[in-house]
């Protein structure tokens, strides 16, 4: 979600407050989650600013609002002039693959196996979490359900790290060892097979992504390895 606030810089022009809501923050104030929750139908700025003064009202024009504000502004006769800033954009750009493969719905009940198996494995069998699996191994059902969706598409690692919401290197090789095993379509030397071992994480563990050595280096952007807030970047 974002809300204008004023001007900022020496040029005066104008600046953005971005709000960021992680789901598993369960034990907040019922008043931020109002607003939480209201910032989503209805305008953010109102939401916020009726907890400091008695009136408030939206800024007009709403693209300089406030996400949902932007999202029903109607300043021009043919709708909002404004483009929506890329920042707000939530869903991944996919590239278009240069093959594709069938999949059958055993085939991804398969996949999605194997990968909820992966995903055990990076953590102890005795491990007692204070949060989610996800936060802590990086490897989410959104992850998840993305390969399933574009299974079709994986043939190597780079459409993996520049395609989907994956935040370490080695979760990427997993993924396309298990496209390997299932299709059995992919060059052994594309899959970069690696030893099975598992590095158990405890939890003082505090690694989140993977730093590249020369063995692992492979050709991508070199914003391929950012992480999955990417999308959230400003652009110039």
């Amino acid at each position: 979600m974002v809300q204008q606030v004023r001007r900022a810089g020496r040029g005066g022009l104008q600046a953005h407050a971005i709000v960021y809501a992680v789901k598993q923050h369960t034990k907040l104030d019922p008043a931020v989650k109002a607003v939480l929750e209201t910032g989503i139908t209805s305008c953010l700025r109102k939401a916020l600013n009726c907890h400091f003064e008695e009136h408030t009202t939206s800024v007009d024009p709403g693209h300089l609002c406030c996400t949902h504000c932007h999202s029903v502004c109607s300043c021009e006769p043919e709708g909002c002039g404004d483009p929506t800033p890329k920042y707000e954009h939530f869903q991944w750009e996919v590239s278009s693959p240069d093959k594709s493969r069938m999949v059958t719905p055993e085939d991804k009940l398969l996949i999605r196996d194997l990968l909820h198996n992966y995903r055990s494995s990076l953590l102890q069998d005795n491990t007692h979490l204070y949060t989610v699996d996800t936060a802590c191994t990086g490897f989410g059902d959104e992850l998840i359900d993305a390969v399933l969706e574009h299974c079709a598409q994986i043939f190597n690692l780079n459409f993996i790290i520049q395609n989907l919401p994956v935040f370490k290197l080695e979760h990427a090789k997993e993924i396309l060892r298990i496209m390997y095993e299932v299709f059995d379509d992919i060059k052994q030397s594309q899959t970069i097979l690696y030893d099975d071992t598992v590095v158990q994480v405890g939890m003082d563990y505090t690694g989140y992504f993977d730093e590249e050595h020369e063995d692992d280096q492979i050709q991508s952007s070199p914003s391929s390895l950012e992480s999955g807030l990417s999308v959230l970047r400003i652009s110039d």
